[in-house]
């Protein structure tokens, strides 16, 4: 999951209504599919991203001149109100919700579903007026802006990008050893590409389609020149943003009172965290074990040398400094002793504690 600071990561309500769509198969015992498809309500999150925080593009490539049309949009007022409406509210939340709104332009005087709403935890009046504001506001800088044209001119790079992607999709057993090493499985997957977020980013969540929970991955292109051919950086992402679908809902509900009871040891690594978007020590332990997937599913396919440099460069680089410690737990309880999924992360939890907690008592 990537986290992005306040400005744009209240702009993270826009992710829907899909346009072109391709369907693969995995050789998922499930018989699980993933679809590649371009969103237009995820490349408008995107177009907004760019203007708050413009990016410097390869000025030769034709996508940028595109982009460039709309930088008189920033003086809609609109834009602001979103900002201001927005700022205090979680990023899980509007990736949820607004991921499941209809294509912008919306139709006068829209209503968010009441299940909808309830979905993703939103009762209160105050926060139903909230959305609704949100809502109102984005729509009305839809209209005013000029990404319609943007959209529409930027149709045949989608389909460029589409044909790179299924040239280098994440290998075929992927989906088979994400559902075996966690042990569940979703109906479909999906993957949605934009080209209007900056580079680099991924997003991971559970959506829903007709009540039926889907695993979705969302990422930006892979290289600031609008490039998706990197297949090996392709598939690590979706490791680990789907992998965001199958642990995020099993800690939440498994782990309530040992996140509770090891939460002194996210003061050592806190302020390295912060900078990540991870604010706290249940965020950051949903990270921890996301990213031991990362490590131990390449181990899994046979790849030990890919699993090795991401631990290395996480645990090094990036202050995760309980993976290690986390990713051999797991290969014990999970993949050696063949425990769930759910007892392998409680085990782990109690270890942790033991291990970084006890000698101190």
């Amino acid at each position: 999951m990537k986290t992005i600071h306040f400005l744009t990561a209240i702009l993270l309500l826009l992710t829907s209504a899909c346009t072109t769509k391709r369907q693969l198969q995995s050789t998922s015992k499930t018989d699980a599919t993933a679809k590649i498809h371009f969103s237009k309500n995820v490349d408008f999150f995107g177009y907004l991203i760019q203007l708050a925080e413009p990016e410097e593009h390869d000025p030769n490539h034709p996508i940028t001149p595109i982009l460039a049309q709309g930088a008189d949009d920033v003086s809609i007022p609109a834009l602001m109100r979103i900002y201001e409406v927005g700022g205090h509210l979680p990023y899980d939340v509007f990736v949820r919700l607004f991921h499941g709104l209809p294509a912008f332009p919306l139709p006068e005087n829209y209503t968010i579903p009441t299940e909808m709403l309830q979905e993703n935890g939103i009762s209160s009046k105050e926060d139903v007026e909230i959305f609704t504001a949100l809502i109102n506001y984005a729509n009305e800088f839809y209209q005013a802006s000029h990404f319609e044209q943007i959209w529409t001119q930027l149709a045949p790079h989608r389909e460029a990008t589409l044909a790179q992607l299924e040239d280098n999709l994440p290998s075929g057993g992927l989906l088979q050893q994400l559902e075996q090493f966690y042990q569940q499985s979703f109906d479909s997957y999906e993957i949605v590409p934009s080209l209007t977020i900056w580079s680099g980013p991924g997003w991971g969540f559970q959506t829903q389609q007709e009540g039926v929970p889907r695993a979705t991955f969302v990422l930006g292109p892979l290289e600031p020149n609008f490039d998706f051919s990197d297949g090996e950086r392709f598939e690590n992402l979706a490791i680990h943003e789907f992998g965001h679908s199958f642990v995020n809902h099993v800690v939440l509900q498994t782990l309530v009172e040992e996140i509770s009871q090891t939460e002194e040891l996210f003061e050592p690594i806190k302020e390295s965290m912060f900078p990540q978007g991870y604010q706290d020590w249940e965020i950051c332990i949903i990270e921890h074990f996301v990213r031991a997937g990362e490590v131990l599913i390449p181990e899994s396919m046979g790849d030990t040398a890919t699993g090795e440099a991401i631990l290395a460069d996480y645990a090094e680089n990036r202050s995760f400094i309980y993976l290690p410690f986390i990713v051999d737990q797991l290969r014990l309880y999970r993949l050696e002793q063949d425990l769930s999924y759910e007892a392998t992360i409680k085990h782990t939890m109690d270890d942790l504690r033991a291990a970084f907690l006890e000698d101190k008592e």
